[in-house]
């Protein structure tokens, strides 16, 4: 069920939504306004275009029990979706509350990114996150119609961990041999300043249920 309190603009070019609730059950999503520009007459290409999509407010309510085992499915696209190429030049979200029933919420200040769509792959570059927690940045591309995943992350925490300020993360996965749905290779390092403090790098696979960690090194001076 999706729904919005105020409706404003024209869906020829640019749409403003006031008051968005989606029911995605166990998932509820409430957006305080939500501002669209798209180019739709590009639809007859097979093409979806927007300039600019930018959330303000948006509250998330997880009401998954809690003794419901984890789910680590890999979504699959097919049909339509398959076909579309898509782009948003700027994606902007201000203000994200995550809540899973009554816990401690997880708050996001910002996020940005350019987004395409093209061949059921997801390309995330220019990414940008902001908690009080820290500062994300980097890029993400996720293939839907066979399972791949691609991300190369530095992560600024507020405050240091262990004495390192600056973290790096990079993996790269492909289908994997079943039960494992993904597998590959991953790297972390932690620095303080400009000298490498720890690297944690290995093999990793991801079955429905769990992950399967191989071939770990841990190397630091």
């Amino acid at each position: 069920t999706i729904s919005a309190r105020t409706i404003e603009g024209r869906l020829l070019d640019r749409l403003q939504l006031g008051g968005v609730r989606m029911a995605l059950a166990p998932v509820e999503v409430a957006i305080e306004s939500l501002d669209f520009r798209w180019a739709p007459l590009r639809l007859l290409s097979g093409r979806v275009t927007a300039k600019e999509l930018t959330l303000t407010g948006v509250d998330i309510r997880d009401n998954t029990p809690k003794e419901t085992p984890p789910d680590f499915a890999w979504p699959r696209v097919s049909g339509l979706a398959g076909f579309f190429d898509g782009k948003i030049e700027r994606l902007q979200v201000n203000g994200l509350t995550y809540r899973r029933l009554d816990g401690l919420p997880v708050n996001v200040t910002t996020i940005s990114s350019s987004v395409a769509w093209r061949n059921a792959l997801l390309s995330l570059s220019d990414l940008a996150a902001v908690a009080p927690t820290g500062r994300v940045a980097g890029s993400i591309v996720a293939g839907f119609s066979w399972p791949s995943l691609r991300f190369d992350l530095a992560v600024t925490p507020a405050e240091p961990i262990a004495g390192m300020d600056a973290f790096s993360l990079q993996g790269r996965f492909l289908p994997g041999r079943s039960p494992e749905q993904l597998a590959g290779s991953f790297t972390v390092a932690g620095a303080s300043g400009k000298v490498k403090r720890m690297e944690l790098a290995g093999e990793a696979g991801m079955t429905r249920q769990a992950f399967n960690l191989r071939q770990l090194r841990l190397t630091r001076p």
